[in-house]
C-alpha cells in the first residue's frame, strides 16, 4: 500500500515523519479532510488569528500529491458587531 506523509505548515514546519499507508490517492484525501476537520476543531479560536496553514501531503519519496489551504478572514463589518481580530494565543 502506499505511504502518505500529512505534514503540516502554519510559518512553522511540523512533517509527518512516519506516514500512514492507504490503498490509493482518494482514500488519502478523505483522511487529509478528516484529519483538517480535526486540526480546525483542536483549533478554533486561534484560527481566527489571521494567520492561515497548510495541509501538505506528499507520498514515500517526498513528492506533493496535493495541499489544502485553510485562512479565516473576517469581514470589516464585523468590528461594529464586537467581533474584532482575536489576538493569538501564547
Amino acid at each position: 500500500m502506499p505511504l502518505y506523509h500529512f505534514n503540516v505548515e502554519d510559518g512553522r514546519a511540523y512533517p509527518d515523519l512516519e506516514g500512514t499507508e492507504y490503498p490509493d490517492l482518494d482514500a488519502a484525501r478523505t483522511e487529509a479532510v478528516r484529519r483538517s476537520g480535526m486540526l480546525l476543531h483542536d483549533n478554533a479560536v486561534s484560527f481566527w488569528g489571521g494567520h492561515g496553514w497548510r495541509l501538505i501531503v506528499t507520498d514515500h519519496a517526498g513528492m506533493i500529491m496535493f495541499t489544502l489551504h485553510f485562512l479565516a478572514v473576517s469581514s470589516p463589518a464585523t468590528e461594529h458587531y464586537g467581533a474584532g481580530p482575536i489576538p493569538p494565543a501564547h
